[in-house]
């Protein structure tokens, strides 16, 4: 009686747990507008290294920015099918939902949006040398500078904003990055109104592209990166010009699809070992059946807290999580075999309870070995 009891119990718990973890499912994502999202972006697994607000305010926008930028080289002997290739690549990307922006001209950058950008930001982009020289008594000859430039016959930025900016900070500043950008040694030159570059007898016309939230979903089929290979692949196949690319997105894409693809082979081979073991072992579906039932529900569990708690999920995590799947079949597998072939046992209460000490340690060393990973010299697996 009291074993009925205790199974019925354990049974009741069984079932306020995971309905539980369905009910706390909706509720968060209610909560957090119906956006759950599976990411795949390597860059968001590093660990945040700035503590300061500010920085990490900084950080994350700059983190942001550059996770969604994908360059596209167009490569070729002859410079006018480079250019050709190009700009069919600018054609069908501009026109797409999975771009925000893309930049192929050289005229195609708003003059007013980089004065916008240089005026904004005027005071926090002076650098060292010349806050130094204007502390030091050269505040006279800046200011006579700065008289200089506004009666030049020339000046790289407009003089709209003189009344706020009477000292040319904006234009001063564009005159220093503009010396840094040609000092750095970048091959890139504006030619026949594109950026090119010639290098071992192949020229080189670079598109520049920004990624939308949908085009950087890589873990969907149909994404921006995708579209890039795809359209590039017509070319090469066309005219023979081949595309070479630059960004984290292209590397995030590779992993995604890569762990896409282990995710798939690994649970169909566990899937498929599993199955058969069983029939061999038991002459049953029955175990079958609720051995799958328990992996559905530990993965179902697992995914729906992770969501709740952090809204999103990593492809990577997804990857590590099928690796337990061993472990969850474990725990119905000792059952079934108890159940089935111990006599001593006469109850559920009495084989859990044997089971109990073994599976807590199998829990316990696992999660060790999950947690010896922060001490990994590897950021990524941090």
């Amino acid at each position: 009686m009291n074993s009925k009891k205790t199974n019925r119990n354990f049974l009741l718990f069984w079932l306020v747990f995971h309905i539980g973890v369905i009910v706390f499912l909706v509720i968060s994502y209610i909560y957090e507008n119906g956006k759950f999202s599976l990411d795949s972006d390597l860059l968001n697994m590093m660990p945040k290294p700035f503590e300061e607000e500010s920085l990490k305010k900084a950080n994350e926008t700059l983190m942001k920015k550059l996770s969604k930028v994908a360059i596209v080289l167009v490569a070729d002997k002859d410079f006018e099918k480079a250019k050709a290739g190009a700009e069919k690549i600018y054609e069908k990307l501009s026109k797409s939902e999975y771009f925000v922006s893309v930049l192929f001209n050289t005229d195609a950058v708003d003059i007013k949006e980089i004065a916008g950008f240089f005026h904004k930001y005027r005071f926090d982009m002076l650098d060292d040398e010349t806050i130094k020289a204007i502390e030091n008594g050269g505040a006279e000859d800046f200011a006579q500078e700065a008289i200089s430039r506004i009666y030049s016959p020339f000046t790289m930025l407009p003089l709209d904003n003189l009344e706020s900016d009477p000292f040319m900070l904006a234009e001063h500043n564009l005159q220093k990055y503009l010396e840094v950008l040609e000092n750095s040694g970048t091959a890139m030159r504006p030619h026949d109104g594109v950026l090119a570059a010639e290098k071992n007898g192949l020229w080189y016309v670079m598109i520049k592209t920004e990624l939308s939230p949908a085009g950087a979903a890589l873990a969907s089929k149909d994404n921006g990166i995708s579209e890039i290979y795809e359209i590039c692949g017509k070319i090469k196949a066309d005219s023979g010009s081949r595309c070479v690319v630059s960004g984290g997105t292209f590397h995030s894409h590779k992993s995604s699809n890569s762990a896409a693809e282990e995710i798939k082979i690994i649970s169909i081979i566990s899937m498929v070992i599993v199955v058969l073991m069983l029939l061999l072992v038991f002459r049953s579906a029955t175990p079958i059946m609720l051995s799958i039932l328990s992996i559905f529900f530990s993965l179902f569990s697992a995914a729906a807290l992770t969501f709740a708690v952090f809204g999103k999920v990593h492809l990577v995590t997804l990857v590590f999580g099928t690796s337990l799947i061993g472990s969850s079949i474990d725990y119905s597998l000792h059952y079934f075999v108890h159940a089935s072939g111990n006599t001593n046992l006469n109850s559920g209460s009495e084989i859990r309870k044997k089971l109990l000490p073994g599976l807590t340690m199998a829990i316990i060393s696992s999660s060790v070995c999950f947690l010896a990973m922060i001490f990994a010299p590897f950021n990524l697996l941090k």
